[in-house]
């Protein structure tokens, strides 16, 4: 086994050394023929050669391994013959080999298992290889059918579209008013019983404006100053009444400095009375069963302040009481210092 292997290793060591051999020896040949062709200036350039277009100029061969020579060109009929050619090789299926028609005998194929499952496999391959290349078959002539259908309905639509263009123009230009025959690309008359092909009037140019009185318009400003003069008010009271509800709430907040008397207060409070079960769904009855009793309070609180001009839940001084009270002591003001 030992010498086998040796003997395996030197055979492919030495095939690719002998191909990197003749390799290298036909390069060098080719690389010292193009060599001295360049030198001695025998090469007569391709025949595609156009000067800065394509092409090998004389005395300038292409590089090794490269062609000098344009690629043949097939033309349409050539392209055609050989894709009808490959595609009978590619249809014909070839007849099933020797080994895939044996008929082994039956006390051999009794005494030896694998030879009959190996002869089967073989039959069972090439019936799925003929049946593979049938239904290849099938597709490319279902899409050559399409493609062929396709591209009727696309001369079809071309021509239609085609007929229909030369009907237009045929009826635009019978017609002796329409815009063709009237009028040529500077806009002046083509007629031949117009003197001088001069419009007989002048065009007014669209109106792109709508005029207005000056006292509408003046009226229309002073109601677009009012509107924005009340929305800045309604933003600034809004504004104010949130910075007040939020100084009320902020007397319940608990920080470092009154922690000790938050849990003092805490601790002395009562109890909160607890609801039973009957209670809660007879209150739930009696909102309708959509109102929790909290939100039911937070309307409660809010309708209240909207009505006494109030804030908060405890019904601390609103907007409204702050505006009464620097009524009443204008010298509070903030701007009584600017006056």
């Amino acid at each position: 086994m030992l010498a086998r292997n040796a003997s395996g290793l030197a055979w492919r060591l030495g095939a690719r050394w002998s191909s990197s051999t003749s390799s290298s020896t036909s390069s060098s040949a080719g690389g010292s023929e193009a060599a001295a062709a360049v030198s001695a200036g025998e090469y007569p350039g391709s025949k595609n050669f156009r000067p800065g277009k394509e092409g090998y100029a004389p005395g300038f061969p292409p590089p090794r391994g490269w062609s000098g020579e344009p690629k043949g060109w097939k033309s349409r009929a050539e392209r055609r013959a050989e894709e009808e050619s490959g595609a009978a090789a590619r249809i014909a299926v070839p007849a099933p080999s020797a080994k895939q028609t044996h008929v082994p005998d039956a006390a051999r194929a009794a005494a030896d298992a694998g030879r009959l499952y190996r002869q089967k496999m073989r039959e069972m391959r090439y019936e799925y290889f003929r049946e593979s290349v049938a239904r290849g078959e099938a597709k490319r002539a279902a899409d050559a059918q399409k493609r062929a259908e396709m591209l009727v309905l696309v001369r079809e639509r071309r021509d239609r579209l085609k007929r229909e263009r030369r009907e237009y123009e045929d009826k635009v230009l019978a017609d002796p008013l329409s815009a063709a025959n009237v009028m040529n690309a500077e806009g002046k008359t083509v007629l031949g019983n117009v003197v001088d092909g001069e419009p007989g009037y002048a065009l007014e140019p669209p109106r792109v404006a709508v005029l207005q009185p000056a006292e509408a318009n003046e009226q229309r400003r002073q109601e677009r100053a009012r509107n924005r003069r009340l929305a800045a008010e309604r933003r600034h009271e809004a504004k104010i009444q949130d910075l007040m509800a939020l100084f009320h709430e902020a007397e319940s907040f608990v920080h470092y400095d009154n922690i000790d008397h938050k849990i003092m207060q805490f601790m002395d409070s009562v109890s909160f009375p607890s609801r039973s079960l009957a209670e809660m769904f007879e209150l739930a009855q009696k909102s309708g069963g959509t109102v929790l009793p909290a939100e039911i309070a937070a309307r409660t609180d809010e309708l209240r302040n909207t009505l006494q001009g109030t804030a908060g839940p405890q019904n601390r001084l609103g907007y409204d009481g702050l505006v009464r009270w620097l009524d009443a002591h204008p010298e509070d003001r903030p701007d009584a210092g600017s006056e």
